[in-house]
């Protein structure tokens, strides 16, 4: 029976469960689902990014990884720069094992109307004990750029 793995997937807790980098924080005027998103906010010299890190994977297993995202929005942001999610796989001594899961989505491909889902396939590799799942917020030219993401999913 599959099995959720990230804890606090949609926010309700804040960001409790998550490491930051960045402008990031629970957002609770939208939310796809519940009353809380996280809020990602990159600027041309800071991205903006979370993960959570899980542990004590089996190797063979295949996984789900989902997330849901939308443009934020307000007078001083008025885009959202080019979005990369990631899970990545480790050995016991911490050495990335590939392939890891990467979704890439341009900026200019996410709704400001409507909550866009994206989801990918894989299989945890051999050797692997720890995955780590990462949103990050590229940099963008000038501005502020801004991204909600709510309902995260890890399921092995």
């Amino acid at each position: 029976m599959a099995k959720q793995l990230l804890l606090n997937r949609g926010f309700e807790n804040g960001l409790l469960n998550f490491y930051i980098q960045g402008t990031v924080s629970a957002y609770r005027d939208i939310a796809y689902c519940g009353t809380t998103s996280a809020l990602l906010l990159s600027d041309p010299t800071s991205i903006a990014e979370l993960s959570q890190v899980v542990m004590f994977l089996t190797p063979g297993t295949p996984v789900k990884f989902s997330f849901l995202t939308r443009k934020f929005y307000n007078e001083d942001i008025q885009g959202v720069s080019n979005v990369r999610a990631e899970v990545n796989f480790f050995s016991a001594l911490g050495i990335a094992i590939p392939p890891g899961i990467v979704i890439a989505i341009r900026g200019r491909d996410i709704s400001k109307t409507r909550w866009n889902y994206y989801e990918e396939y894989g299989e945890v590799p051999l050797g692997t004990v720890a995955a780590q799942m990462v949103i990050r917020l590229e940099l963008p030219t000038s501005g502020t750029s801004g991204l909600l993401v709510d309902n995260l999913s890890l399921v092995a």
